[in-house]
């Protein structure tokens, strides 16, 4: 065998070596991305969010911002309110695929065969300033609020955060 004959043997082993490992790197590569999204720790990861800064309520029902919420469990909603002269404080969830259609919660209710929808909202009435929190199940990619005061609207205030958790 020839000088030129172990050159050839060399070139070939170190082209298959490189694509061997070639594929195990971008495996690995794969990988650690992926445990960068979603770290593996025992805590849960919470992401927080401003979706209405304090504003004042209106009588008509408000869109909050909107926000990516994909890949979370669950949602931590906190609302602050400064009641003003409102009787009560209003919202409605809405979920989207797509950040641009739109998509609210119902509840079925039955009544002699009949199935009848109903946009879901919450109502809570106010005797004074309040702050509380709820958990909400997710739903899809986008969440956004809308909300509303009943009443007169003088001097209120609202805002919400909320916390998406991820597992």
């Amino acid at each position: 065998m020839g000088k030129t004959h172990w050159i050839f043997i060399a070139l070939f082993l170190v082209l298959l070596f490189s694509i061997v490992f070639s594929g195990l790197y971008a495996a690995q590569t794969n990988t650690a991305t992926i445990e960068m999204r979603h770290p593996a720790r025992s805590e849960p990861v919470l992401d927080y969010a401003v979706i209405r800064t304090s504003l004042i309520l209106t009588t008509s029902y408000v869109d909050t911002s909107y926000v990516d919420i994909s890949g979370a469990a669950q949602l931590g909603i906190f609302f602050d309110i400064t009641q003003g002269s409102l009787t009560s404080f209003e919202y409605k969830l809405w979920w989207s695929p797509n950040g641009v259609d739109w998509f609210c919660e119902v509840t079925e209710s039955v009544s002699c065969g009949a199935i009848t929808l109903n946009v879901d909202y919450y109502t809570m009435a106010l005797t004074g300033d309040v702050k509380f929190h709820t958990l909400c199940p997710f739903r899809a990619t986008y969440f956004k609020l809308q909300v509303k005061g009943t009443g007169t609207v003088t001097g209120n205030l609202c805002e919400i955060k909320i916390n998406a958790l991820y597992n």
